[in-house]
């Protein structure tokens, strides 16, 4: 493999070689530190939307098929159409970089919290779970996920970018290690909609309430 890279790969697409052209083109702004309001904003943001996202990925199937009584194939072509709403990503990631991330993070959070709602309280029909959950994709994974990534590096200079990225994965996926635990513990207390009330509706509601915290103008920015 490493033989058929440098037979064929260009040596002016090396990085040593376009050094000048990225010099030309550098972000300004973003702190100086991981020790900054918008990263620690974006910290507790992320581990909201951990406990929101895996909740949901872990007993969403589960309460299709107890709670609803879909057949497993029901349940899993529901959880496919969820897949099908994260394809708007391409689309969600450049509203994030053209509208301040208070208004885009905000808003989707918002949409998620009321999607929620729905989901664990609305129409049980194949129809109307398929849409909620395609809403959801393209709302969760499609959005919320890509523009927060995106907000953790631009938050911070570009020597730190690399950190700032370890920063969300460990607030997203250490919240998601217990995230199945809770919700399930609610559910076991208090049932399939309480459990997604509390930990999908009123969590991305948080969520919404706590993204205007979020001040857009320290966050870095590319000058061309």
């Amino acid at each position: 493999m490493m033989a058929l890279i440098a037979a064929v790969v260009r040596p002016s697409l090396s990085e040593t070689n376009t050094a000048s052209q990225q010099d030309a083109r550098l972000s300004t702004g973003g702190a100086t530190t991981l020790r900054n309001l918008n990263t620690c904003v974006l910290v507790i943001l992320s581990i909201i939307f951990g406990l929101a996202l895996y909740g949901y990925l872990g007993m969403y199937p589960t309460f299709l098929r107890e709670q609803l009584h879909y057949a497993p194939a029901d349940a899993g072509r529901v959880m496919s159409i969820y897949g099908l709403g994260v394809l708007v990503s391409a689309v969600s990631g450049w509203l994030g970089d053209r509208f301040s991330p208070r208004v885009v993070l905000g808003l989707s959070f918002l949409v998620a919290s009321a999607i929620a709602a729905l989901l664990f309280n609305g129409p049980t029909d194949f129809a109307a779970q398929a849409v909620f959950s395609f809403v959801l994709g393209a709302t969760f994974s499609g959005t919320i996920f890509v523009n927060l990534a995106a907000c953790h590096v631009k938050s911070v200079t570009a020597a730190l970018a690399g950190r700032a990225s370890g920063v969300f994965v460990t607030s997203l996926y250490g919240s998601a290690t217990i995230a199945g635990y809770i919700i399930g513990w609610i559910v076991g207390l208090a049932g399939w909609t309480v459990a997604g009330n509390v930990q999908l509706v009123l969590l991305c509601l948080a969520g919404a309430v706590i993204s205007l915290a979020l001040r857009p103008e320290r966050m870095a920015a590319r000058t061309d």
